[in-house]
């Protein structure tokens, strides 16, 4: 009997309908808004960041003394364009990854060679490097 009238009082209770209490309306005064200013954010400019080295004291700094040796080494001492001239210098194949570069981006080349590589050789030094390559290669054969 307890929890018939239980039930019955719950199911009383969820059919009932809310009692809402009568709120007072308050006579609020439209306040009258000023408009919103909005200020101009400047945003500052970031300093660009420089290089901390340039390219040529890149050149002369003990990192690229010890790779240019390494792919020197890498080569014999020869060229590894033409393969007949001793290898004095290092070109990149590519800039992209610049003072970081891979060994793998880096040849060993003679004087001529890498000039011709920047394409710095007039066409007379040109013939004159073929020439004297055609003598050492003759020199090497005897």
């Amino acid at each position: 009997m307890e929890t018939m009238k239980r039930i019955r009082s719950l199911k009383e209770v969820m059919d009932a309908k809310p009692k809402h209490r009568k709120l007072k309306k308050k006579n609020y005064k439209k306040k009258k808004h000023k408009p919103i200013k909005f200020k101009k954010v400047v945003k500052k400019k970031k300093p660009v960041k420089k290089v901390k080295r340039s390219y040529r004291e890149y050149l002369k700094s003990d990192t690229w003394k010890i790779k240019r040796d390494k792919v020197i080494k890498r080569a014999n001492n020869w060229c590894e364009i033409c393969k007949v001239n001793r290898a004095w210098q290092v070109h990149h194949k590519t800039y992209k990854r610049i003072f970081r570069e891979r060994l793998s981006d880096l040849i060993a080349t003679c004087e001529t060679c890498h000039k011709a590589e920047h394409n710095l050789l007039t066409e007379e030094e040109i013939e004159i490097a073929v020439l004297e390559l055609i003598k050492k290669e003759r020199n090497y054969e005897i």
